[in-house]
């Protein structure tokens, strides 16, 4: 060992560097891997679903089975509605401003107007 302090070790990690190449592979590969047991898990939850319905239908001659009542769902829908309604009217009114009444507006004068709203001490590209 030299007498020199050494805080950060020599960089190992490199693109082409075969070791590397490899890690990637191996991570690539294992994420694939995961990738095909949960479409296997999707899958096989489906296969299940559909089976159910089968037998669903099988024991009672043909029909599918019902669905849960969506009239409730359709009433919260409209209170929902109503209460967005009357959320955007609030914040929409309390959006509001009144012109000139904003303390981060500046006041123009005759100067901006001249150089198009661009400011006092506008020189244009020119720069004379």
């Amino acid at each position: 060992m030299s007498g020199r302090l050494i805080i950060l070790r020599h960089k190992s990690w490199h693109v082409w560097n075969q070791d590397n190449i490899e890690k990637v592979k191996k991570d690539e590969r294992l994420a694939a891997e995961e990738e095909e047991k949960n479409k296997e898990k999707q899958r096989l939850v489906d296969q299940e679903i559909r089976l159910d319905e089968l037998k669903y239908r099988a024991t009672h001659g043909g029909q599918k089975r019902p669905r849960p009542s969506t009239e409730i769902d359709e009433e919260k829908q409209k209170i929902d509605r109503r209460h967005d309604d009357k959320a955007a009217a609030s914040t929409k009114a309390r959006g509001k401003k009144k012109k000139g009444n904003h303390k981060d507006d500046k006041r123009r004068g005759p100067e901006d107007e001249l150089a198009g709203g661009l400011g006092a001490g506008w020189e244009g590209a020119s720069g004379g």
